[in-house]
């Protein structure tokens, strides 16, 4: 379980950027706070994972007109919120393919010859140029749930269940395919 509050409350006090004014998510910069203890997180389980580090990046302003503060609160005018975007110095070629809520990024030059699967969020846009530098196959799946058929299609190394805050009601409740498995429900006491 990672939880980046208190790092990003740190890092506000050094760059007011980290969220979009207009915008419940974070920008790019935000993302990279939660990008860097996700990290401290998985080499608990896993110590060779490299990183990404701030040297293999420079900041580039970024503005995003609108966000969803302004559908939330029924403004129809065009807002504007500035940030800033993470380019990378080194990259190379970056594929990917889409099939229904999945996509899947291939790195060549990516930092670890490793395959994460992210279960995530709309949170996780923002720190996908992290991870896709960081990890050589990096597969997401937008959903609040992890169905095993995701899992066995993908075979990653690692799986990460990315999840706003506002949403963690979701792992109260079993994925369908499991809810109808009787032996999984028996084994468990839901049955």
């Amino acid at each position: 379980f990672t939880n980046c509050h208190q790092q990003l409350l740190q890092e506000r006090k050094k760059d007011s950027n980290l969220y979009f004014k207009t915008d419940t998510h974070w920008s790019q910069t935000g993302a990279y706070v939660g990008y860097k203890e996700l990290m401290k997180e998985l080499q608990r389980s896993f110590p060779d994972i490299i990183p990404v580090t701030d040297t293999m990046f420079y900041k580039q302003p970024f503005t995003m007109y609108s966000g969803d503060i302004q559908g939330l609160f029924g403004v129809k005018a065009v807002m504007k919120s500035s940030s800033d975007s993470l380019k990378f110095y080194d990259t190379c070629e970056v594929t990917y393919k889409k099939i229904p809520k999945i996509v899947q990024y291939k790195t060549p030059c990516a930092l670890n010859k490793t395959s994460i699967l992210f279960v995530r969020d709309s949170f996780m846009e923002s720190m996908k140029p992290c991870v896709n530098q960081t990890f050589e196959t990096s597969t997401y799946y937008w959903d609040t749930s992890v169905p095993y058929k995701v899992v066995k299609e993908v075979a990653p190394q690692i799986i990460v269940h990315e999840l706003l805050e506002r949403f963690m009601y979701t792992l109260l409740e079993l994925p369908e395919d499991i809810q109808n498995d009787s032996t999984f429900m028996k084994k468990h006491g839901r049955l």
